[in-house]
């Protein structure tokens, strides 16, 4: 029995070990080139290693004090996590750059109602549109011709074209469909796929060339099996030592300025970016209310209560650098009180100090210099999660105290008036607040009920007395972005739906652009009809059509398209928007777009006495390093982290549940409350794939996920 017990340790450390040693060198070593024996004996060698790593934190875990069921629920909650980590955080082997083979063979058939058995090759290219293999360069078998810029077999067939080479990233085949299309071969790696080119008009086809190789199924399913096992481990080890470490002391209120203190380094640096690109950020959606306030002709498509704060705040001088200006002072003011109220519950000062910098520094919240509605609503659900640890921290008794329910009423209110989107969130969250603390129910129902009829009232009586125009329903942009992906699935149509597909987008013939993460590629295409956006009931009747036939499509559509909410690394396609900086036409860093709007909404005369604004940065010296070190954080291979919501979101999901597990206090919850609202909607209502959307998520992971995570004091602890 002793001698069991001594071995057990380093089994355990073994498996642990052999794991995460393959998962590791699998990101490092390419299969397809390294021989057996020299992979096989980097896994030992690593394992062996793993494993000697792994034994003293198992050894010293808090967990091997636990009895053993205990010690069983720690083991499948971890192995749960590590599996929805594998899910989120996309841990794939690097991409190799090995050889491949590409093969096309213009069969000589051809769809019945095709004219012709032509195929027609552009060569291959990336993601940008530059062509990297012209035609010109495929080593041809049989009859082809060269026509320009591309190559087209339309006599004797079968005929075919070879390419082999190295790709370090993934790239595309295109080939042209159009009435005389016949069928064609595409063998990629020996994968062959057999497409039929017809089509009534012509149109471009892609074909996807990934660069990597697909494992086998018994080595995929090893590596995901010790990818997972790795992501556990590590979630045992951390999580055991967070859940049971004694956790902070609560210090006396500390001084009534200390929140200035904390706020300097975000107005130092914001300050600085809006000197440089002043007088701020703009963009056509800011131009469009920048109209409503020249014209006095008012819409609630952006939110009339933020074109009301623009307006008040432009009296003295029609600037955005007025606007901005009261964004940076108030997103710095509530990140200063935040952090003075985490002192005061023990977090230590240089960290304190660390997560103001970090915050201040971070790219992602430049966003403050943008005049977007999106930046206020981020600061109002800040707020909103402040207001919720305040409660929670004193176990509910701060909603005895009126000034506590009108502040979360009233900045409840304020999030639900700052985007279309946001009542889920602001309303949501005072609702569990009524399910959590079923004491205080009557004073939580309350004011849930006068922020509800406030928030109608402004909108449905207020703002249409002051000749405010109502906004155009924001659903049948929603629709038509999952009509235009049963359309590029090829869901089949009957000829009424063909007709009103038809008239979205007449010279087309309804074949609608598409990518899930953007609306705009649909929309703003230059064929759709967006008059048919005003005309809602017959897309929404198209679309539940089209679900009830192939509710797949749908399903893996949201899923796309939400992407940026809930993957920590997202697809290099998708791109991610962040802020609207870059050159114009002549080469100069802008921060201002879309100032033609105004010849669209303005008349002549407003026109001549209106100058609009344009980036002139009062520290020149300083244009090129701030806008090439803005641009370059929101490349895909940093967007994640510097502008990425989900890892922060995970981060503020994990804090809350180790600090509710912790304390014993599962009330933490509510404090991503705000995040996960804002999220699940976003979840179900993507249509573009914008930071500025999940703004408020990532703010509220980056401050109050590390507090979370290690300041509250454990249940058994003496405060």
């Amino acid at each position: 029995m002793k001698s069991w017990l001594a071995v057990k340790p380093w089994l355990a450390a073994g498996v642990v070990g052999s794991a995460i040693a393959t998962s590791t060198l699998n990101q490092v070593i390419n299969p397809f080139t390294a021989s057996a024996w020299a992979r096989g004996t980097n896994v030992i060698l690593a394992a062996a290693l793993a494993s000697v790593a792994a034994r003293p934190l198992l050894k010293r875990s808090p967990i091997t004090t636990l009895p053993l069921r205990s010690q069983c629920r720690w083991a499948i909650a971890s192995l749960a996590i590590g599996a929805v980590l594998r899910l989120v955080i996309p841990v794939c082997p690097a991409a190799w750059s090995t050889r491949h083979r590409l093969e096309v063979v213009a069969t000589g058939e051809r769809n019945e109602a095709a004219k012709a058995t032509e195929v027609w090759t552009y060569g291959i290219f990336d993601d940008e549109g530059n062509c990297l293999v012209p035609p010109a360069t495929l080593e041809r078998r049989g009859d082809w011709s060269l026509r320009g810029e591309t190559i087209v077999s339309h006599g004797q067939q079968p005929a075919g074209l070879r390419w082999d080479g190295v790709l370090t990233r993934d790239l595309s085949l295109r080939l042209l469909s159009h009435p005389w299309s016949g069928v064609v071969e595409v063998t990629w790696d020996g994968r062959q796929r057999r497409l039929d080119l017809y089509a009534d008009s012509d149109r471009i086809r892609s074909v996807r060339l990934p660069a990597r190789r697909s494992l086998s199924i018994p080595d995929r399913i090893l590596l995901e099996a010790c990818t997972v096992a790795g992501l556990a481990f590590t979630v045992l080890v951390l999580g055991a030592w967070l859940v049971h470490r004694r956790g902070a002391t609560v210090r006396p209120a500390a001084s009534t300025w200390a929140w200035a203190g904390f706020a300097a380094p975000c107005l130092a640096v914001w300050v600085l970016y809006l000197l440089v690109l002043w007088p701020g950020a703009m963009t056509s959606d800011t131009f469009d209310q920048w109209a409503q306030i020249i014209t006095g002709h008012y819409s609630d498509w952006h939110c009339f209560t933020h074109t009301a704060f623009l307006w008040l705040v432009t009296r003295p001088a029609m600037s955005p650098a007025l606007g901005v200006a009261v964004q940076i002072v108030a997103l710095a003011s509530v990140v200063g009180w935040v952090l003075a109220r985490f002192r005061h519950w023990g977090m230590p000062a240089p960290m304190c100090w660390a997560l103001a910098a970090v915050f201040a520094l971070v790219p992602g919240n430049s966003l403050v210099v943008v005049l977007w509605k999106d930046v206020p609503h981020a600061i109002a659900v800040v707020a909103l999660s402040m207001l919720l640890l305040d409660v929670v921290s004193s176990g509910g008794e701060r909603l005895a105290q009126t000034r506590t329910l009108v502040a979360l009423g009233s900045v409840a209110l304020l999030v639900a008036l700052l985007r279309s989107n946001a009542p889920l969130a602001a309303f949501g969250t005072l609702a569990l607040l009524v399910v959590v603390y079923p004491r205080h129910w009557r004073k939580l129902a309350a004011t849930l009920v006068l922020a509800v009829a406030a928030w109608v009232g402004l909108r449905q009586g207020l703002y249409p007395a002051l000749g405010v125009t109502p906004a155009q329903p924001k659903l049948p942009w929603w629709y038509v972005h999952h009509i235009a992906a049963h359309v590029h699935a090829r869901t089949l149509l009957s000829d009424e739906e063909r007709t009103l597909l038809v008239g979205m987008a007449p010279d087309i013939d309804g074949e609608l652009a598409y990518t899930p993460y953007h609306i705009d590629a649909t929309v703003f295409d230059g064929h759709f009809r967006t008059a048919v956006l005003r005309e809602s009931e017959p897309l929404r009747k198209l679309w539940w059509a089209l679900l009830e036939r192939r509710p797949m499509v749908d399903l893996g559509h949201s899923l796309e398209a939400s992407r940026f909410v809930w993957q920590v690394r997202q697809p290099h396609e998708m791109r991610l928007n962040t802020l609207p900086l870059g050159p114009d036409p002549e080469g100069h860093v802008t921060a201002i777009w879309g100032a033609d709007a105004l010849d669209r909404l303005l008349s002549v005369e407003d026109r001549h006495r209106v100058t609009p604004p344009s980036t002139s940065p009062k520290i020149p010296v300083l244009v090129a390093p701030v806008s090439g070190w803005l641009i370059a954080s929101g490349e895909p291979r940093w967007s994640w982290l510097f502008w990425g919501a989900p890892l922060f979101l995970y981060l503020a999901i994990t804090g809350a549940l180790v600090c509710a597990v912790r304390t014993r206090t599962w009330a933490y919850l509510l404090v991503v409350a705000p995040s996960l609202l804002t999220a699940l909607g976003l979840l179900v209502f993507a249509v573009s794939s914008e930071f500025r959307f999940v703004a408020p998520i990532f703010m509220v992971g980056m401050l109050f996920g590390p507090f979370l995570l290690l300041i509250p004091a454990r249940a058994d602890s003496t405060l």
